[in-house]
């Protein structure tokens, strides 16, 4: 075998690697004879068929496989003796044979960087200061309420605490948008996520109203096709509802799971949660932020085309089955979120590579706790999981990172800052 690389640009390579004929010619004749060993044929007892009809029938499929085979055989071998790590998928170009004694064929393909990693002790990291107070704890208590309520049709005008049934068909200059149509759609008018001046629009009106809403699209409105465009939406109100919060009586209570029967109880839950979400909360915001100013960082770094067009074209089709359209904007955003993910993951790699992290057992066994806590079925999902070696190494590979995370935080320069537990909460969503 003999092996030439050249380096195209940044880190294309193209990989010329020669075979002898005669290594191939041996490795189709070995294919035949094992095919031939159970290739049925009328006249013939199984595995007498003679080698020479073998070939005339299967001679030209059996070397297409055996070259295939051989190329990506060779290819891996040549890889490792010249300490190339390709990336993504490679593609072969066979050589035509200008004379029978050789075989050659190219690998075009990428490599991945070589990574320096630079000191974290001079990014700055802000670590939130918070304390859960009882307003914070009496905010949440209001808030269950509010989700135990219960709904009742009124025959007045909509107002913010209401929530309401109605359809609407939307169009611009007189034709229909996608999206811009529903039945029967339920809306919190105090809790509307809708365009503004949607839910705004209904308050006033009352069940059988039929009217018309004008509504002008954002400039920067996730939907390119909308952006700055101005609406015409037709809504029938079918319905109009008014709720009830429930009492904190000892029936509500039990029906939540306080045994107790107290509200004292139910506040010493909630306090115990929210302080359960701070953790959670300080943490993803403190590894978004380190993460972001350390890829800043490492900008230089070359991520491999090959990886971020395989990665996008998935996302793309993952999202474009489910009937969204990906605009160009959002599509560019995608493959910039994409090619950060790669590169962080390079970064993680060298990280774990160079400081010998290795996997905390007892975190992993805490990770499997608290990721399905909440499932009707925990530990079925974590045997699942255990039972599946692609979904254990993603999950073993989280946990990694964590660790690693964790690790160059210890020696980032922190900053302290108080917030009230909103804030956080808002400015972390």
């Amino acid at each position: 075998m003999q092996v030439s690389v050249e380096s195209i640009q940044g880190l294309e390579r193209r990989m010329t690697i020669t075979l002898l004929a005669e290594q191939i010619d041996q490795a189709v004749d070995k294919e035949l004879i094992r095919q031939a060993k159970s290739m049925r044929l009328n006249g013939f007892r199984p595995g007498k068929i003679p080698l020479a009809i073998v070939r005339q029938q299967q001679g030209a499929a059996v070397r297409q496989q055996v070259l295939n085979q051989l190329m990506e055989q060779h290819f891996e071998q040549a890889t490792e003796q010249h300490a190339l790590h390709p990336a993504g998928q490679v593609r072969f170009i066979p050589n035509v044979q200008s004379e029978g004694l050789t075989f050659s064929y190219q690998a075009n393909f990428e490599i991945y960087p070589d990574i320096t990693l630079q000191a974290v002790t001079e990014i700055v990291v802000e670590k939130p200061q918070v304390a859960i107070t009882e307003r914070d704890v009496e905010e949440h208590l209001q808030q269950m309420r509010h989700q135990l309520a219960t709904w009742h049709p009124v025959g007045r005008s909509a107002t913010l605490e209401d929530r309401v049934t109605l359809n609407f068909k939307g169009t611009i200059d007189g034709e229909p948008f996608e999206g811009g149509s529903a039945q029967n759609f339920l809306l919190n008018l105090g809790k509307s996520q809708l365009i503004a001046g949607f839910a705004e629009g209904i308050l006033g009106h009352q069940a059988g109203d039929e009217f018309t809403l004008e509504i002008t699209f954002p400039t920067d409105y996730a939907t390119e096709a909308l952006q700055g465009k101005t609406a015409q939406f037709l809504i029938q109100l079918t319905q109009v509802e008014a709720c009830t919060l429930p009492e904190w009586d000892s029936e509500t209570l039990q029906k939540l799971g306080i045994e107790e029967g107290t509200v004292e109880r139910l506040k010493a839950i909630i306090q115990e949660s929210l302080e359960s979400q701070l953790h959670k909360f300080i943490q993803q915001r403190m590894k978004k932020e380190f993460i972001n100013k350390w890829f800043e960082a490492h900008r230089a770094i070359p991520v491999p085309g090959t990886l971020v067009r395989e990665q996008l074209a998935h996302s793309a089709f993952q999202i474009e089955k489910t009937g969204r359209k990906l605009e160009a904007t959002a599509r560019e955003q995608l493959r910039q979120r994409i090619e950060q993910r790669i590169a962080v993951g390079l970064l993680m790699t060298e990280v774990i590579k160079q400081r010998s992290v290795t996997l905390d057992e007892a975190r992993l066994e805490q990770y499997f706790r608290e990721k399905w806590r909440d499932h009707e079925q925990p530990e079925l999902i974590a045997a699942q999981y255990r039972q599946n070696p692609e979904l254990m190494e993603r999950l073993c590979g989280e946990v990694l990172e964590d660790q690693a995370v964790e690790m160059l935080l210890a020696e980032v320069t922190m900053i302290e800052k108080s917030y009230t537990f909103d804030e956080l909460i808002r400015q972390t969503d």
